[in-house]
């Protein structure tokens, strides 16, 4: 019998960045298994991890050293939403063996990272189902603008327009289920 995981967001960033997650999926994966996740997770990898890999390396081509690029995440993680940027950062720097790496060492695999390796790292393996909300951030792609920047179309209006607001409308009665369903839900 085939049985399917679903990935949420979380799980699909520590299933390329943190080892224990990789074995825990890998332990209790086997050739009946599939492991699926959606569009709308692809775009909110894609805001969070993406975006912040973007970030970092034109942080990093702005500072002097990877120290001072330490010291503004420092800075970063104490404004209020500053903290989850920095934290990601660090994660992505940990990925690259910071602080064994010298700059241009770093800025040389995040360009990997930005144009091949993080979309390639969190599809490898999965079924990517299309998401009702008919996210259309999932297929933007990053694009280098003059000299060594990256940019990624990732607003939500305009030509990315997606129909979650409709959805969750049509599903409201479903979410109402869910939510009165949870052991600590109190009306």
């Amino acid at each position: 019998m085939t049985s399917e995981i679903f990935l949420d967001t979380s799980i699909a960033i520590d299933r390329i960045f943190n080892p224990e997650t990789q074995r825990a999926i890998e332990a209790i994966l086997d050739d009946e298994k599939v492991i699926s996740t959606s569009t709308y997770v692809l775009m909110e990898f894609k805001r969070t991890v993406l975006k912040d890999c973007i970030y970092l390396h034109s942080m990093i081509e702005e500072e002097e050293s990877l120290t001072a690029v330490y010291y503004r995440l420092k800075e970063i993680s104490d404004s209020p939403n500053g903290w989850k940027i920095a934290q990601r950062c660090i994660m992505i720097l940990k990925s690259l063996e910071f602080p064994r790496t010298d700059k241009e060492q770093v800025l040389n695999q995040l360009k990997v990272y930005i144009r091949f390796l993080l979309i390639k790292s969190f599809l490898n393996g999965l079924n990517l189902i299309e998401s009702d909300t008919k996210c259309t951030i999932a297929r933007n792609k990053p694009k280098k603008i003059g000299g060594n920047k990256y940019w990624i179309d990732l607003d939500c209006n305009g030509p990315n327009k997606c129909e979650i607001e409709e959805y969750i409308y049509n599903h409201t009665g479903e979410f109402r289920q869910i939510l009165e369903s949870l052991p600590d839900y109190q009306n």
